[in-house]
C-alpha cells in the first residue's frame, strides 16, 4: 500500500512574473511558468538559472590536498611505478575508474584498476585487496568514489610501504584517513566553493589538476561525457558546476563515437533524441552498468567504456542488459517478499522506519527494492542480507532524517558503514540485528517527527490541458539537464476523465488515456498495478505529472504521472459518506437519508467479504475504505461507497469474524485462521440503522 503524498505548490509562482519572463528572454510560456515557480523573476535571474557555462567551473587546485595529490601521482608517474585506481562498483564509481585509467594511459602509465565484488568483498578498500595490489607491483593506490572512511585500511597500505591518495565525496566520519593525500570536497577543513561534487567529478578534477590549465579544453571534451554520466546517474544536485558539467559532457555524448556507449544505447534501443537525456541515463542506461556490480563483475562496465573495439563493445553491452533483466526479476521477487514481511512483522501505521532481513535476499539486488519501498512508503527503510554470523544491506532514508547520522548513533551495533544523508551501506553481526533493529526504530521515532513520514511532492505549478502542445512540451529542453535540485518540471491538471486503463510490465505499471474535453493524452503511472489503483475506468481525477516526449512511431507528447488521486468533489462525496458512518457509530443523530445511504444490500456484504478475504495477506487487510469501495464498485457493478463498506465490517466484527479498526484514514482487518459462517442477518448495527432510516 503506498503512502498518501501531500501536493505541496510552488508559493515563488506567480504568472505575471512567467509571462513577463516569456516576454524579456523569448521562451516560450510553458519553460517561463516553471522558472516562475522556482524563483525566477526576469531576464537576469534567468540567465542565472540557465547558465551551463563550463567556463565558471572552479580550480581544482583550491580542493584540500590537491596540490599533494599531484606531486604524489606525477612523481610515480616519472618513476615508471605501477599504479592502481581504486573504485567502486555502481555508475559513479565505475565511471570514475574508467575516466582515471583513460587519463593515465594517455600519460603511458604501467597502471591497472580494481573495483571490489560487491558479493564477497563489499563496499570500499578492503585490506585483502591492498595485498593482492601490493603482490602485483603496485606502489601507488588512487582511490575514486571511495576511501574517505578506510582508515585502518590507509594504515595497513602504509604498513606494505605503499602510497595511498584518497579521492572520494562521501560524508566524513570523525577520523579522516591518514593518507598522503585526501581529495574530498566535504573535508571539515575543505574551502571549496562546491561541496556536492560526485565521486567522478572529483575525478574529474583531479585529472584536471594534472593535466594543468592550458589542457583545460582537451581535458573537458575528452573527459565530461562520462563525467556527465557518472554525475547524473549518482543523484548529484544539478546547479553549479554538476550543472556545467552535465550539460556540456551530455552534449558531448551526443557526439560520442566511444564504442561503448553507442553499443550499450543501441541495446537500450535509445533514439538519438532519448540517448543523451538525464531521464535516460537514470532510468534505462545508468542501471544497466549498475547490473553488472550488482552481480559481482562490474569490471565488465569499466572494460566497455575503456574498449576502442565495437565487437567487444557490442558483446560487453549485449551481456550488461541480460544481467539487468535478471536483476529486474529478482528485484521484483524481493520486493514482494519485502512486502509481505512488512505486513507480518511491521507495526506500519506506527513505526517511523523499516528494518528488514533474509537469508535468502540478493546482497547486490536489495538497495534498488530498499529505495523503492522507502519512496512508497514515505519512512526510511534499512533492508538486510543474512550471510552466516554476518548481515550486509543497505538504507534509504526520507527528506528530514539523516540515515549517516541514525547509523553513527547506533555505530556499537555495526561492523562497518559509509554513505550520506539519504543512503548507507552497512555490515552487523547478525546476532546483533533485532537489537540494532529496536534502537533503530527508537532512533527514527525520537528524530522523525510524524508528518516527515507524509511524503512532499513539490509542484510547479498548475496548468491548463491546452498548454501541453508537442511544442511547448519540447521546449520544456532549455531547462534541461534535469535531475537533483533541478528536477523534471511537474504539472498539476485537475478534474480528468479515465478513459481506459490497461496493465503494462506484468502489471506493475499502468497505462492511461486521460480525457480533458475533446482532448485526449497518453499517461503511464509507474510503480501503479491496475488492479489497486486508486482509480477505475471513469474515474474524474487530478494528476501531477511531468510532461515528457514519446518517440514510438513519431513524436507525441507523453504524461509521466508521479501522483493521482479523486477529484475534490469526489473525495468530498467519500468524506461525506465515511463522516455519516462516524457519527452514527458515535452515537450520534443521523437522518433517515442518511441512514439508507450507508445501509449495506446483502449482494454488497458479500462482495466486500470476498473483496477483503481475497486481497489479505496472512489474514491481514489494510486499505483506505474509498479505495477499497471503488475497486469493488467498478468489479461488482453495486453501488457501494465508503461509509457501507465501513458499516459492513462492523457487522462481521459484530459476529467475530473479523477484527477491525478504522482510524480515519486507514481501516484495519485481521482476519482469523479458521472462520466458521455465521447469520448475521440477527445484526444490532444493521437493525439500527434500518431503524434510523425509517424515523421520520
Amino acid at each position: 500500500m503506498k503512502t498518501k503524498k501531500k501536493w505541496t505548490f510552488s508559493e515563488k509562482y506567480s504568472e505575471e512574473a512567467a509571462q513577463r519572463i516569456a516576454e524579456e528572454t523569448g521562451l516560450p510560456l510553458l519553460p517561463s511558468r516553471v522558472l516562475s515557480a522556482r524563483g525566477v523573476k526576469d531576464r537576469e535571474s534567468a540567465a542565472r538559472y540557465l547558465n551551463k557555462s563550463p567556463k565558471d567551473l572552479f580550480d581544482p587546485m583550491l580542493l584540500p590536498d590537491m596540490a599533494k595529490a599531484v606531486d604524489i601521482i606525477k612523481n610515480a608517474l616519472n618513476r615508471g611505478e605501477k599504479i592502481a585506481v581504486y573504485g567502486d562498483y555502481d555508475v559513479d564509481g565505475v565511471t570514475s575508474t574508467s575516466i582515471l585509467i583513460k587519463y593515465l594511459r594517455t600519460q603511458d602509465a604501467d597502471c591497472t584498476y580494481y573495483i571490489p565484488d560487491r558479493l564477497n568483498e563489499g563496499y570500499g578498500l578492503s585490506e585483502c585487496a591492498i595485498q593482492k595490489l601490493a603482490e602485483q607491483g603496485v606502489r601507488l593506490i588512487i582511490t575514486v568514489d571511495t576511501g574517505i572512511t578506510a582508515v585502518e585500511e590507509v594504515r595497513y597500505a602504509h604498513e606494505l610501504g605503499l602510497r595511498i591518495v584518497v579521492t572520494d565525496h562521501h560524508e566524513c566520519k570523525d577520523a579522516i584517513p591518514a593518507a598522503d593525500a585526501v581529495v574530498n570536497p566535504k573535508r571539515p577543513d575543505s574551502g571549496y566553493p562546491f561541496k556536492d561534487l560526485a565521486g567522478v567529478g572529483v575525478a574529474f578534477k583531479l585529472i584536471c589538476a594534472l593535466a594543468g590549465p592550458d589542457k583545460f579544453d582537451e581535458i573537458l571534451c575528452d573527459y565530461s561525457p562520462l563525467t556527465a554520466l557518472g554525475t547524473v546517474a549518482d543523484l548529484m544536485p544539478l546547479v553549479s558546476e554538476n550543472r556545467a558539467i552535465a550539460s556540456f559532457g551530455m552534449k558531448m555524448l551526443e557526439a560520442d563515437l566511444s564504442p561503448g556507449y553507442i553499443a550499450l544505447a543501441r541495446h537500450c534501443e535509445l533514439d538519438e533524441h532519448k540517448r543523451t537525456s538525464a531521464i535516460s541515463i537514470s532510468y534505462v542506461i545508468a542501471p544497466r552498468i549498475n547490473a553488472a556490480g550488482r552481480f559481482g563483475c562490474a569490471e565488465k562496465s569499466v572494460e566497455l567504456f575503456l574498449t576502442d573495439d565495437p565487437v567487444r563493445a557490442d558483446i560487453l553491452a549485449g551481456e550488461l542488459c541480460a544481467l539487468n533483466r535478471q536483476r529486474q526479476a529478482m528485484e521484483n521477487d524481493i520486493r514482494d517478499e519485502a512486502m509481505e514481511k512488512i505486513a507480518r512483522e511491521c507495526d506500519i501505521e506506527n513505526d517511523r522506519a523499516i528494518v528488514l532481513w533474509n537469508e535468502n535476499w540478493h546482497h547486490g539486488i536489495i538497495g534498488v527494492v530498499t529505495s523503492k519501498l522507502a519512496d512508497s512508503l514515505g519512512k526510511p527503510v534499512i533492508l538486510l542480507c543474512v550471510e552466516g554470523d554476518e548481515a550486509r544491506g543497505s538504507g534509504r532514508s526520507v527528506e528530514g532524517f539523516n540515515l549517516f547520522a541514525a547509523l553513527q548513533a547506533n555505530a556499537e551495533y555495526l561492523l562497518k558503514f559509509g554513505g550520506h544523508e539519504l543512503a548507507s551501506g552497512l555490515t552487523l553481526k547478525t546476532e546483533n540485528l533485532e537489537a540494532f533493529r529496536t534502537a533503530f526504530l527508537a532512533y527514527a521515532k525520537r528524530e522523525l517527527k510524524p508528518e516527515a513520514c507524509i511524503p512532499t511532492v513539490n509542484v510547479d505549478c498548475e496548468a491548463r490541458p491546452e498548454d501541453f502542445s508537442l511544442d511547448s512540451v519540447e521546449s520544456l529542453s532549455v531547462l534541461e539537464p534535469f535531475g537533483m535540485a533541478n528536477p523534471q518540471p511537474l504539472f498539476c491538471l485537475r478534474d480528468l476523465r479515465v478513459v481506459c486503463v490497461s496493465p503494462i510490465g506484468n502489471d506493475r505499471h499502468t497505462r492511461l488515456i486521460l480525457a480533458a474535453g475533446p482532448l485526449r493524452f497518453d499517461a503511464v503511472h509507474f510503480g501503479a498495478c491496475a488492479g489497486d489503483a486508486p482509480y477505475v475506468k471513469g474515474s474524474a481525477v487530478d494528476i501531477l505529472f511531468c510532461a515528457d516526449i514519446n518517440m514510438f512511431r513519431g513524436k507525441s507528447v507523453q504524461f509521466v504521472i508521479r501522483d493521482i488521486r479523486l477529484t475534490e468533489t469526489a473525495r468530498q462525496c467519500n468524506e461525506q459518506d465515511i463522516a455519516i458512518y462516524q457519527t452514527f457509530c458515535a452515537g450520534g443523530t443521523i437522518t433517515p437519508r442518511q441512514a439508507n445511504h450507508i445501509v449495506p444490500c446483502r449482494n454488497e456484504q458479500i462482495a466486500v467479504w470476498r473483496y477483503i478475504s481475497a486481497n489479505s495477506i496472512d489474514g491481514k487487510f489494510r486499505c483506505p475504505p474509498e479505495d477499497a469501495a471503488l475497486r469493488i464498485r467498478s468489479e461488482r457493478g453495486l453501488p457501494l461507497n465508503a461509509g457501507k463498506l465501513l458499516v459492513c465490517c462492523a457487522v462481521f466484527a459484530e459476529f467475530d469474524l473479523m477484527e477491525f479498526s478504522y482510524d480515519g484514514e486507514i481501516m484495519k482487518v485481521q482476519l482469523p485462521q479458521k472462520c466458521l459462517k455465521k447469520d448475521i442477518s440477527g445484526s444490532r448495527i444493521m437493525a439500527r440503522l434500518r431503524e434510523a432510516a425509517t424515523l421520520q
